[in-house]
């Protein structure tokens, strides 16, 4: 019988979790659009079901049900380690694949896929409280020891993998992250009262929000813009808000919450300027759509970002001087280095090639075949 390939979604769940979950999402879109998803055996849990087969309509979906009275890390251990053992025999898979860190704790005895995604509790251990460390530490140990493969996604997050853990590097394969080109080419632009700028994933604090909300506030007397934020405040952001009121900004800089992928389309066409002042990206998935949106795109120097968006945006540095960021904002908005549409059309055109979903899901297809476990 010929074997298929496994796919790991359980960690995808009503509550969305930023650029992760989405690679997830266009991995799976992108194996539906190049037709290949009949080849596919998809795991999720059982309250996404529907969503995840609606997403890839012509794969098997499976639901894994584990104990709900369970923490989700607890949760997640506990059915990758003894629940997919199991399906994996019984829908003969020859491989499969983990998007996400924390893959089990067992070998499968079929070759095994894990996508990291990024190592910054690591290699940026002062950003993060001592038990974050530990856990990411933990599950790492287990995900490179026990998988076959490790996923970096960009050329920057494959040094830092090698460099940390030199002891697997001959296990990685370099794939960057899939996005959905097509969408945030066809947006309509998002119509307001006001022009405004723009900037997503605003609930961690390595995404230096705060520079961007203080070079604003420096720059507003001289621009009409509005400043949307969009994302979800989590505890350790909750102080943009709080910074936000006491300065008396509400009426320029707006929370929007999470938005779902269409109206984020939407929104991002329609921006004057997307900016991304983080201080850590693995990959920068925001930078892209907003440059596959044929938005100017302003960013940091940092991390993977200049290779992302193959120097082909706006970038500003020191990353934490608020000062720079508004000088870059206004050449950009009011001064001599804005871009032409044309401009903007190449820079999209050239993004599309490189990481459309179509384009990501085949490459991670015809990785997965070579290393897959052949007729049984």
């Amino acid at each position: 019988m010929k074997t298929k390939i496994g796919y790991d979604a359980t960690a995808i769940t009503k509550v969305h979790d930023g650029g992760k979950d989405q690679v997830s999402i266009n991995l799976l879109r992108g194996f539906e659009k190049n037709g290949l998803s009949e080849e596919l055996v998809v795991f999720c849990i059982p309250e996404m079901k529907e969503y995840v087969s609606a997403l890839i309509p012509n794969a098997l979906v499976v639901p894994i049900a584990a104990r709900k009275m369970w923490k989700k890390t607890i949760r997640d251990i506990w059915t990758r380690t003894l629940l997919l053992q199991n399906l994996i025999k019984r829908h003969h898979l020859g491989v499969l694949l983990f998007p996400m860190s924390n893959t089990g704790l067992r070998h499968f005895g079929i070759p095994t896929v894990v996508v990291p995604h990024d190592i910054q509790t690591q290699t940026h251990k002062g950003r993060f409280p001592l038990r974050t460390r530990a856990l990411a530490a933990f599950f790492y140990h287990f995900d490179f020891r026990l998988r076959d493969w490790i996923i970096a996604i960009s050329g920057f997050d494959q040094k830092e993998l090698e460099e940390t853990y030199p002891a697997y590097s001959s296990k990685i394969v370099q794939i960057y992250n899939p996005i959905r080109a097509d969408i945030f080419q066809a947006a309509e632009g998002y119509k307001a009262d006001r022009p405004y700028i723009t900037a997503i994933n605003i609930q961690h604090r390595h995404k230096n929000v705060i520079t961007l909300i203080k070079a604003f506030e420096r720059l507003k007397d001289q621009i009409p813009h509005d400043l949307y934020l969009i994302g979800r405040i989590k505890p350790e952001t909750a102080f943009l808000s709080t910074y936000v009121r006491e300065r008396d900004l509400s009426d320029r800089v707006k929370f929007l919450g999470f938005v779902e992928d269409e109206r984020l389309a939407g929104v991002l066409k329609g921006s004057a300027l997307y900016v991304n002042p983080s201080l850590f990206e693995g990959f920068g998935m925001t930078a892209v759509e907003a440059m596959l949106s044929k938005v100017p795109t302003l960013t940091t120097l940092l991390s993977a970002v200049p290779e992302v968006t193959m120097g082909l945006c706006h970038y500003y540095e020191p990353a934490e001087d608020s000062e720079a960021l508004a000088a870059a904002m206004a050449a950009v908005l009011i001064g001599e280095k804005g871009n032409t549409t044309d401009e903007l059309k190449l820079i999209a055109e050239k993004l599309k090639n490189r990481y459309d979903y179509a384009v990501i899901a085949k490459q991670y297809y015809d990785f997965l075949l070579s290393i897959k476990k052949g007729e049984k």
